[in-house]
This record gives structure tokens, C-alpha cells and sequence, in this order.
């Protein structure tokens, strides 16, 4: 039991409700995929490279991510 306890310490008490988070990163993966194959025509025209939307929106997620972590951690 104690081993279960240890695996599931992240989505515990103050770090948010572990079915939100789920749900964010799916909704985040589908957004990402959304605008890469939106905008890949448009940005290899644009500037030869079908990621610099992409790699833009994925930094931002990232970004944004590591600080829905922090202010759920702290």
C-alpha cells in the first residue's frame, strides 16, 4: 500500500485534482496537433519550415505547464 502511496504522491493533496490534469493534457495534445496541421501549409509557404507554428504554440504549452504545476505545487 505504501508503494501505491508513493506513485500517486504527485496527484495528492494540493496538487489539484488528478482527473483535471488528465483532461488538461489531453485537451493540450489535441490543441497541438490542431495547430500544426492548421497552420503547417501556411508557415512552410511563409518561411520554409511547417513547424514554426507549432514549435511556437508547444513552447508556450510548455511554458504554461511547468507554471500550472508550480502554482499547484506551492
Amino acid at each position: 500500500m505504501a508503494k501505491k502511496d508513493k506513485e500517486i504522491k504527485f496527484f495528492s493533496k494540493g496538487s489539484g485534482d488528478y482527473i483535471i490534469w488528465i483532461v488538461v493534457i489531453i485537451l493540450l495534445a489535441l490543441g497541438l496537433i490542431m495547430v500544426l496541421s492548421a497552420s503547417s501549409a501556411t508557415a512552410l509557404s511563409e518561411s520554409g519550415n511547417s513547424y514554426k507554428y507549432f514549435k511556437k504554440q508547444a513552447m508556450a504549452a510548455g511554458i504554461g505547464l511547468v507554471r500550472n504545476v508550480c502554482a499547484f505545487k506551492y
